[in-house]
């Protein structure tokens, strides 16, 4: 709040169109304490490093509150203030600097625990932190490229995560677990869920016919026309989203059935409609992407942009070229990670014990704990 007081006295106005009419020219520290101040804001409501541990443990919520809140509309609101203050904001350097430094950070720190997660929900609660890193990296980069990754992949995120969310507890009311050890073999009980769960995590690693590879494949192209530091990051993230779909998909469908605390079940038509729906949203954006473009990314990206003039098109094959060999090394790494998951699980288990010991989400807790000892001493 402080942020956005500072910023309409620096702009004399509160209204957003007329913020973004033209960019923040203004320099000095009040500057910076405005952009520092908004940022912190919209990194903490889009749980950005270091203020990541919050979402997932917020996945105590019933599956359908964390479906709508935790993944597709919530958290993004602190990604749709940046984005909406883009046109106004991107000229300033600590401004672009600061997104894509927490966005980098996020989507690594975040794929690497989706990787070792272990409860269903929390793998993809931290893949949703991997998306929200990725969206604040590219309004990091700011170019008009990076928009039209920024608006596709923030619509396809959409349409698989809750996807997503909805079938892991379709799986946790069947199956009576969300422990990934302990699911297996739902994949003869529960078909149509095992479909429709294969269909989300093609999008979640980005793997053609769906929307998500088309997103995905912008995302590698805006990293080519920047730097090979991008390129590397990049590439990571992707390698690891195909990991955490594959892992989703072989844990709870394939192997043994053995460790299921009961017998599970197909789940029903209102649990499955949903996800159905978006799923088929997806195949259709993917399949003939302009229905996506026509109305929808065209107009949110001169949005974020303040750009009439934009110059793109949405295709599902853009030929041999640098980004398709980046997405299949992508594939290739993401499914050594995968074939990996169970030997790693050693390396996962220190890895939870270092994260409660130390590093920011500790720091939080150490502070909690504090104020509360304070005021037990202060009332005694």
């Amino acid at each position: 709040m402080t942020g956005v007081v500072l910023l309409s006295s620096l702009s004399g106005t509160l209204q957003i169109s007329e913020i973004i009419q033209q960019p923040l020219e203004a320099q000095g520290t009040l500057v910076n304490v405005m952009l520092v101040l908004i940022l912190m804001g919209a990194f903490t409501k889009s749980a950005q490093f270091p203020f990541h541990f919050w979402l997932p443990n917020a996945m105590a919520a019933p599956t359908p509150v964390s479906a709508f809140l935790h993944s597709a509309t919530m958290v993004k609101a602190g990604v749709f203030l940046m984005a909406r203050l883009h046109p106004a904001l991107s000229e300033q350097i600590l401004w672009s600097t600061l997104q894509l430094w927490a966005g980098g950070i996020t989507m690594i720190l975040a794929g690497v625990l989706a990787y070792t997660a272990i409860d269903l929900k929390k793998a993809l609660a931290y893949s949703t932190l991997m998306a929200l890193g990725t969206l604040t990296f590219l309004l990091g980069i700011g170019n008009q490229a990076a928009m039209v990754v920024f608006v596709s992949f923030l619509l396809a995120h959409s349409l698989y995560k809750v996807s997503l969310f909805m079938l892991a507890g379709a799986i946790d009311h069947s199956a009576g677990t969300k422990d990934l050890i302990q699911l297996g073999g739902l994949k003869k009980k529960m078909p149509v869920t095992f479909v429709l769960e294969v269909i989300a995590a093609l999008s979640l690693a980005g793997l053609p016919p769906v929307f998500g590879f088309i997103a995905k494949e912008l995302l590698f192209e805006a990293a080519l026309s920047m730097n090979t530091a991008l390129v590397l990051v990049t590439l990571v993230v992707a390698s690891l989203g195909v990991a955490v779909a594959l892992v989703l998909v072989i844990k709870p469908f394939l192997g043994s059935d053995e460790l299921l605390p009961k017998e599970p079940h197909e789940a029903s038509l209102p649990m499955l409609a949903g996800p159905a729906v978006l799923l088929a949203v997806s195949l259709l954006f993917g399949l003939w992407p302009g229905l996506a473009d026509l109305g929808l990314i065209q107009a949110a990206v001169q949005a974020v942009t303040a750009d009439e003039t934009t110059d793109f098109y949405l295709s599902l094959w853009h030929g041999f070229n640098a980004a398709l060999g980046l997405s299949v090394l992508a594939l290739v790494l993401g499914i050594v990670l995968a074939k990996a998951w169970q030997p790693s699980r050693w390396l996962a288990a220190k890895q939870r014990t270092l994260s409660e010991s130390f590093g920011p989400e500790a720091g939080h807790t150490s502070v909690c704990h504090g104020l509360l000892s304070y005021g037990y001493c202060a009332t005694a």
